[in-house]
């Protein structure tokens, strides 16, 4: 396997950026802090941080609201494990996910 390709979601950072005037704001790059971790799961491949780390993570900031980007198709399932862990730490917690893969395949990702 070659080196890892990181990026930075660029829309998630432009919403951090505006709500960050009047709220506060934490980011959580999983992919980023993880880079080096790579581990499969159920026969698929997952690259960054833990999901336990992750739930750790989300536990000690107590979000009211979690943006999620899904830059890329592959990143699917990966992206609802994460919205699951959000929603089994509080079912009330705001979750949004964005980028590619949910703007071209929005019924299927409003369908998790």
């Amino acid at each position: 396997m070659g080196r890892p390709f990181v990026f930075q979601p660029l829309g998630l950072l432009y919403v951090a950026a505006v709500l960050e005037k009047d709220y506060p704001v934490e980011i959580v790059d999983a992919t980023l802090e993880g880079w080096r971790e790579l581990r499969e799961i159920d026969g698929k491949y997952y690259l960054g941080l833990p999901f336990e780390k992750l739930k750790q993570r989300i536990e000690n900031i107590k979000p009211d609201i979690v943006g999620i980007s899904v830059p890329f198709s592959v990143n699917e399932f990966s992206a609802l494990k994460v919205a699951s862990i959000v929603k089994e730490i509080d079912k009330n917690i705001i979750t949004i996910l964005g980028g590619h893969h949910p703007s071209v395949r929005p019924i299927e990702t409003l369908s998790f």
